[in-house]
């Protein structure tokens, strides 16, 4: 083992030698060139490559000399990855209710056509209890695993406080938030998954993210593309304001927002970000892009085990012609 460690030192070593010897002989970039980092650690490319291969497999807890944890970075960029096998979740929590809608995920070969049975399953949005809804966004094998994790931390929750009722979406998100940050706090502790969860309850709508960091949202956008679509949304919200978008209060407009409203806005947006072009070769791209949408409105009864009234939206949009 020691001997191993040595020679992957010595590589490690040449490595550096021969980058900085070639970024000595080549001119010199600019400094917003070649930053990269923390101001007191710039690096080139040549130089991050070279980190990330070296810590890129090492066990999440681990840091490179520059302070970064690469495993957990790589995690993170996969999760929210231009994946055609990966789907987009957006949420709103609006006046009326809560709107959250996703993609579906298809293979390409499958013939979408004449057969749309399998599409009406239940495998969009994952129903833990009478109040609790949730979905994930990201790659799609973790995606199933993280709702494996969901049902067992609801069930865990349940049997806890006795009635499942009892048990709240902020609670839920904090138990399996820290089941998803142990891989990051203790080596041999489960697997990091590249895949968000979105959970809907008690007027409440909460973002977990694969690190284990969480919030509670007025609105929230993960997974494929999430940061495309992220940019479409808040420029479609601040575009209904009719003003200056600096001075927007996103999170007033979100509130004031109907669920009908919402609904249209991120079918929208899901267009603008998922949309193929009927020029893009290959068959990943699929003849049509499909979503799902629930709409779960807010209880205005006082009773504390009431049902939410849940409401189920689904459409599909065709490739758009290329100009």
């Amino acid at each position: 083992m020691s001997s191993l460690f040595i020679l992957s030192s010595i590589i490690h070593g040449l490595l550096l030698l021969l980058l900085s010897t070639r970024q000595a002989l080549c001119s010199s970039p600019t400094p917003s060139d070649s930053f990269n980092g923390a101001p007191w650690q710039q690096m080139n490319d040549g130089q991050v490559m070279v980190e990330e291969f070296t810590y890129g497999e090492l066990p999440p807890i681990v840091f490179s000399p520059t302070g970064r944890l690469h495993v957990i970075e790589g995690v993170v960029r996969a999760a929210k990855a231009s994946n055609p096998r990966a789907n987009l979740v957006m949420a709103m929590n609006c006046r009326d209710g809560i709107v959250i809608l996703s993609s579906v995920t298809l293979s390409p070969y499958l013939n979408t056509t004449n057969n749309t049975l399998f599409l009406d399953s239940d495998s969009v949005f994952t129903h833990l209890s009478p109040t609790l809804v949730a979905a994930t966004a990201g790659n799609a094998v973790d995606g199933q695993v993280l709702k494996c994790k969901l049902h067992q931390s609801c069930q865990s929750l349940v049997q806890r406080c006795g009635d499942e009722h009892m048990v709240s979406a902020s609670k839920l998100a904090r138990h399996i938030a820290d089941q998803l940050q142990a891989p990051t706090q203790t080596s041999g502790k489960g697997k990091l998954l590249a895949s968000h969860s979105v959970i809907v309850g008690n007027r409440e709508l909460w973002r977990i993210d694969p690190t284990g960091q969480f919030w509670k949202c007025q609105a929230t956008v993960v997974g494929r593309d999430a940061d495309k679509a992220e940019r479409s949304l808040y420029q479609r919200i601040t575009e209904e304001s009719n003003g200056n978008s600096e001075n927007v209060d996103v999170c007033k407009l979100v509130q004031e927002m109907s669920t009908e409203d919402a609904l249209s806005l991120l079918v929208e947006c899901l267009k603008s970000t998922l949309q193929p072009k009927m020029q893009d070769p290959g068959p990943a791209a699929g003849p049509k892009t499909f979503w799902r949408a629930m709409v779960q409105t807010h209880e205005t009864t006082k009773h504390n085990k009431a049902s939410p009234r849940r409401t189920i939206h689904r459409g599909s949009f065709l490739p758009r012609k290329s100009v």
